[in-house]
């Protein structure tokens, strides 16, 4: 089988498990050797007699990115988070809404909000600025952007347009606001759909306002606060007593699905770090001990936690992996225990070239001026080492 889609979707769809060969439309002709037949991708359910209940089930596709990306800067402290798209394409103005419409709800909720619209207008965008609400759709060339952008969010709302279906498909939460009649893949009267179990359909006549839907959409998206935070909450909780227990193996599943709901949660970044630690996998541990110390550097904790992956992962013969992980190499935390493991193997240049890169980000530190002298001392340069 052969997969003729927009180039815009060609490298979603080659993620797709079981994905067939998948070709860009419009750069070259179409095959016909060796085929049995050619069918429209819509048609395919019917020409296949697919039953409604053997339907694939979302997720389906994926971010080419899996970080957290554009959306990490939607608020500087945890919030629910909610994508937004207010309009379609112009073909079928009914779907759309003005966007001054969608944002009075969704900051009187006090929801973190990420605009995915693409191609906004100067007065659009002048109505995100003045809500602190970040235009990524802007810069989006294709669907793979956009799908890096949802990765970083909790939900979205959305007119009928690709972007619902590409969330859909991610098994993103999804309120859905239709104008009726809608279009025939979301059926009559359903509020779920067949497509998407992460889906919540809203339904209005096409004289109503959309003030009604946008109630009953926020609404459902309280609920999903809720029981984010009662989910994350659980896991936390089981997280801990297993590693009390010492079972560190299954206290990191349960925090990684607590930080999974809760993902800019300190607390939770130090309590996956520890269970690593406690399993011995320290490079695995230090970007979420650096995440938990960035966040709050005071944290003892959090600060004792990173000290002791970076004191101990040079015996493991790791530390210029460790340093190459993002920004560690302007932490004086991480450079100290850097050294401290350098020294430890007798690498005492390599060590003293850590201490000095502390220093100079924390210029009259006692505490990283002994740490160098130390270091001047093992290398037998005395008068240096003497003044610190």
């Amino acid at each position: 089988a052969v997969f003729e889609c927009p180039p815009s979707l060609s490298g979603l769809a080659r993620r797709m498990p079981g994905a067939p060969e998948i070709i860009d439309a419009g750069n070259q002709p179409p095959r016909t050797e060796g085929f049995d037949s050619r069918a429209p991708l819509a048609s395919l359910p019917h020409l296949l007699q697919i039953d409604p209940a053997a339907l694939p089930v979302a997720p389906y596709l994926s971010s080419l990115n899996a970080g957290r990306t554009v959306a990490d800067a939607v608020s500087g402290e945890r919030k629910f988070r909610v994508a937004l798209v207010w309009r379609a394409s112009d073909r079928d103005r009914r779907r759309n809404m003005h966007v001054r419409e969608m944002l009075s709800p969704v900051v009187e909720a006090g929801f973190g909000a990420l605009s995915v619209q693409k191609e906004t207008s100067p007065e659009e965008r002048a109505l995100l600025e003045d809500n602190a609400i970040i235009d990524a759709g802007r810069d989006f060339s294709n669907f793979d952007d956009t799908a890096d952008a949802l990765t970083g969010v909790d939900a979205l709302i959305s007119v009928d347009t690709s972007v619902a279906h590409l969330a859909g498909a991610m098994g993103l939460p999804t309120a859905l606001l239709l104008n009726e009649p809608g279009d025939v893949r979301w059926e009559l009267g359903r509020a779920d759909s067949r497509w998407y179990p992460c889906m919540r359909i809203f339904r209005k006549a096409p004289s109503e306002p959309w003030s009604r839907l946008l109630g009953e959409a926020t609404a459902y998206l309280q609920e999903l606060l809720a029981q984010t935070n009662e989910s994350e909450a659980r896991d936390t909780r089981s997280g801990l007593e297993r590693f009390a227990a010492h079972d560190y193996a299954l206290a990191e599943l349960h925090f990684r699905k607590a930080l999974s709901k809760l993902p800019e949660d300190p607390r939770l970044s130090y309590y996956l770090a520890s269970a690593l630690c406690g399993l011995g996998r320290l490079l695995d541990a230090a970007p979420h001990a650096r995440l938990a110390y960035q966040s709050d550097s005071s944290n003892g904790d959090y600060r004792e936690c990173l000290h002791y992956i970076v004191t101990n992962i040079g015996a493991n013969g790791e530390p210029d992996e460790f340093l190459a992980l993002p920004g560690l190499d302007a932490d004086p935390i991480a450079l100290v225990g850097l050294g401290n493991a350098r020294r430890w193997r007798g690498e005492f240049e390599a060590s003293r070239l850590a201490y000095a890169h502390a220093l100079s980000l924390h210029p009259y530190d006692l505490f990283l001026q002994a740490r160098l002298g130390t270091a001047l001392l093992c290398l037998e340069r005395y008068a240096e080492a003497t003044p610190l």
